[in-house]
């Protein structure tokens, strides 16, 4: 710093603002190769395997995060002890990120397909209803990017436009039915 001043000094105004221009362009040169470790950009090759992670249950309802194995959602072939590193921030925040049994390959659509089939007791159906009653998402990350979930808004002129909504809702309730305990007690009666 102390020989910029002096050149500045020594040369002028003119200089100096050549002798800036000079250091500026140094320094956005060597800031273009530089990348943070472990976000290295990763090309796609078509049909190659994309890892699906998982982060935490959100709702905007309750600002109460949960870990998403806290519901009994698929796991086969899932460590569940084991997590991605995380950053101090988000060590700080509370967030995990596991691991999921979902399969997505580059270039390649797929329609839904069943994942796997369970049984849930009286407590865990309970869990189930009280999330999707408090609006909880799940967030899921592809290629380290979150999942987003496309929303179709109206506009009182009737013209409807695209937007996307972060994650996708743990469930549904549905209205036309009732309340989701009427639909429930009907259900129990099939």
């Amino acid at each position: 710093h102390f020989h910029f001043f002096m050149a500045a000094r020594r040369f002028g105004g003119r200089s100096a603002a050549a002798c800036g221009a000079v250091l500026l362009l140094g320094l956005v040169a060597t800031s273009s190769a530089f990348y943070l470790p472990g976000v290295a950009p990763h090309d796609y090759n078509p049909g190659e395997k994309m890892r699906v992670k998982v982060e935490a249950l959100t709702s905007v309802k309750t600002q109460l995060p949960y870990e998403y194995y806290i519901l009994p959602f698929c796991h086969d072939g899932v460590d569940l002890k084991a997590q991605d590193a995380l950053n101090l921030g988000e060590v700080l925040r509370g967030s995990r990120i596991y691991e999921t049994p979902y399969e997505f390959k580059m270039s390649n659509d797929q329609r839904c397909k069943i994942l796997c089939r369970g049984k849930y007791d009286k407590e865990e159906v309970q869990a189930f209803a009280l999330m999707i009653e408090e609006e909880y998402r799940v967030n899921f990350l592809l290629d380290n990017l979150p999942v987003a979930m496309p929303m179709f808004v109206e506009s009182e002129g009737g013209e409807t436009s695209k937007g996307y909504d972060l994650g996708y809702p743990v469930g549904f309730v549905d209205e036309k039915e009732g309340s989701g305990e009427k639909k429930k007690k009907d259900d129990k009666k099939k």
